[in-house]
């Protein structure tokens, strides 16, 4: 099979090589690649044109659409496909500065995602082929395509390149976790700076939150602080807050909690911290912080979200309509109150139910302009108690 580079330039680059390509086609699983005529690393600008509608983004080296997938560190919009016409997979360069400061820390990043696209694209391969073999027996749709090509590059990916990464990038790969844990302030191997690239197979698979955080998006954010000279407990906040919004929770709290220790009574810092503590379900915890900070700062909503929360999921109902109350009037004094304040009369409503109060509860669901599925809840429950 052919391996070959079609575009060269000093901004065009391909951090996974003819070699690395090879390597990881002769340890794929045997008859995968049967078939497959080439791999041919290309810039592919006139992809980008032809399959992407969009023309406002665009690299600062060659022009070529695409995003910043790293700072300085551009991709194409779509990075590899598969030509099962020719049985050709082509995947696209990466484009940037050579000398740019970030290079050692990204660089093992684009390599894995050229290879995991690689596996991507031979999964197309290796489908196409068994269903022009079979009969066309897989696949009807777009989605379950993806969803074969996706999982099996899942899996290729942390069975067969991953190790294959280590065992020739190994200085390269420890170098990026040393980055992160200087910058971020917690340990994380390589493996756990990877998304699962299963986006469209997610239902039942997948957290919704790491199909819309991802773990790629948190690492760029902390890169572009650091390039950006921000204070050290600022961008490791930011970085914990992306952690949370994937559900890692305890590594977040981790984080928190070391900030914390420099800086001690941070009401940015103990609201996130209570935060995390009711996702933990340490609501006992969370109220201790939670409660004190709100008394102190009367119209922090995330502390009064944290007590309402706390409170309810511990059945201390007055409590947590007390917080619901006091929520609502600082949304119903905001300019744009919504939705906040149907989030308010959402968790009054509720805790009223619960003490009882159905008049107050429906009161509280009357005033909702939009209807949600917790507010259908909530009436189901109240028209079932009426006599």
């Amino acid at each position: 099979m052919e391996v070959r580079v079609s575009d060269r330039g000093g901004f065009v680059h391909f951090p996974a090589d003819e070699d690395d390509v090879r390597e990881v086609l002769r340890r794929l699983p045997r008859g995968v690649t049967d078939g497959l005529a080439r791999v041919d690393l290309r810039l592919g600008a006139l992809t980008q044109e032809e399959q992407v509608d969009s023309t406002d983004r665009r690299d600062p080296h060659v022009g070529r659409l695409g995003s910043e997938r790293f700072p300085g560190a551009w991709s194409g919009w779509v990075l590899g496909q598969y030509g099962w016409d020719a049985a050709e997979i082509e995947l696209f360069a990466f484009v940037h500065d050579p000398a740019h400061p970030l290079r050692s820390v990204w660089e093992p990043l684009l390599r894995l995602d050229a290879l995991s696209t690689l596996a991507h694209e031979v999964a197309h391969h290796h489908d196409h082929s068994c269903r022009k073999a079979r009969g066309r027996w897989r696949a009807s749709g777009y989605e379950r395509v993806e969803r074969y090509a996706q999982e099996r590059q899942d899996v290729w990916t942390r069975e067969i390149i991953i190790p294959y990464l280590r065992e020739r990038y190994g200085d390269e790969i420890r170098e990026v976790e040393r980055w992160i844990e200087r910058h971020a302030g917690i340990p994380l191997s390589f493996e756990e700076l990877i998304d699962d690239p299963r986006v469209t197979a997610w239902r039942g698979t997948r957290k919704a939150a790491t199909v819309v955080f991802r773990m790629d998006e948190a690492v760029r954010r902390l890169m572009e602080d650091v390039l950006a000279g921000k204070p050290e407990w600022e961008y490791r906040l930011g970085f914990a807050t992306q952690l949370h919004y994937q559900d890692r929770f305890t590594e977040a709290l981790e984080m928190v909690d070391a900030i914390l220790h420099e800086r001690p009574g941070d009401p940015l810092l103990l609201v996130e911290r209570a935060d995390l503590l009711v996702h933990l379900e340490r609501h006992a915890e969370a109220l201790a912080v939670a409660e004190p900070l709100a008394v102190a700062h009367p119209t922090l909503v995330h502390a009064w979200e944290a007590v309402a929360r706390a409170s309810a999921r511990t059945g201390d109902w007055p409590r947590a309509e007390a917080a619901a109350t006091r929520l609502l009037e600082i949304a119903e004094a905001s300019e744009d109150p919504e939705p906040e304040r149907s989030g308010a009369l959402l968790d009054r409503a509720e805790a009223r139910l619960r003490q009882g109060d159905r008049d107050g509860a429906r009161a509280d669901l009357d005033r909702i302009p939009r209807p949600s599925k917790r507010a259908a809840k909530l009436r189901e429950e109240l028209d079932a108690l009426e006599p």
